[in-house]
């Protein structure tokens, strides 16, 4: 499966159906990248900032399932014309991104707010919800773990002190160290241990929760948070290198740093020391 990325950096939603409207559209993205859409799973527009954040976790999914993506991308100087013209036309439900409209192959179109009911949509669309009720309500439960930690970690990143007081830092890490085992034991917890958070038989969007957890909000703050957790270290590896998000990582789509220009941690103006020294965007 080819994808083919749309990379407007602050392209409001009319621009979007202008551009669609008029044919320009695939001229633009071939501006970016020349690959041929093959929409054999649909078709997604995702609209969200030039940052991870809370569209990561969906931007990983679409990859992993194969969907052809174009994306949206705004700077902080178009956001405010973007959602204005957003909320009047009743797209930005709550005035917020990320935002996704997906067509399926027999050509139904349905639009979206919300990281969470993205998540759940693909989900139940390509079977990443498991394949019972019980099932359906683990991934749920690791779904809201991630969210608590997320939580912790906006708290701690959008504080303006978040470089400069050191307790700050010591308090999320130690947010690390009491819930990455809680995930690690997870793996073991289930009556037939299978790989996947959940005790899944495959791949749920609880895994893509989670691996993104760790890839932005806890190895680039703590790079040793897995060395004694084994089992969470060979789900990190393995959702890694699943080949649509493998590809995806390795790409200049993959924005370098976790925040964007409002955080106080992981972002051009506010670079962690360990992460400077290791380059920009390094693995870790």
């Amino acid at each position: 499966l080819k994808l083919q990325f749309l990379y407007l950096i602050g392209a409001p939603v009319p621009i979007m159906a202008t551009l669609r409207a008029c044919g320009l559209l695939a001229l633009c993205a071939a501006a970016v990248r020349a690959d041929d859409i093959e929409p054999s799973k649909g078709k997604a527009v995702l609209t969200y900032f030039d940052v991870r954040g809370l569209g990561q976790a969906p931007r990983l999914m679409l990859h992993d399932i194969g969907v052809a993506v174009e994306e949206v991308r705004h700077s902080k100087a178009t956001w405010k014309e973007a959602k204005a013209a957003g909320i009047e036309s009743g797209l930005l439900t709550f005035g917020q991104i990320p935002a996704m409209e997906f067509t399926s192959t027999t050509g139904e179109t349905t639009s979206m707010v919300q990281s969470m009911a993205i998540m759940q949509f693909l989900a139940r669309e390509f079977g990443y919800y498991g394949k019972s009720n019980a099932e359906a309500a683990a991934i749920d439960v690791v779904a809201g773990g991630v969210g608590d930690v997320r939580k912790r970690y906006g708290a701690f990143a959008y504080n303006p002190n978040a470089q400069t007081d050191p307790a700050l830092l010591e308090a999320f890490k130690k947010d690390i160290a009491t819930w990455m085992p809680y995930f690690e034991a997870l793996f073991t917890r289930h009556a037939n241990p299978t790989g996947f958070v959940a005790g899944t038989d495959e791949i749920s969007f609880a895994d893509i929760l989670l691996f993104d957890l760790v890839d932005t909000c806890v190895l680039r703050v703590e790079p040793t948070a897995l060395d004694a957790l084994p089992n969470l270290a060979m789900h990190y590896d393995f959702v890694k290198h699943r080949p649509g998000i493998a590809k995806y990582l390795a790409s200049d789509m993959n924005h370098p740093y976790a925040n964007g220009a409002s955080a106080f941690w992981d972002n051009p103006a506010h670079t962690p020391e360990h992460l400077k020294n290791r380059g920009e965007g390094a693995e870790l």
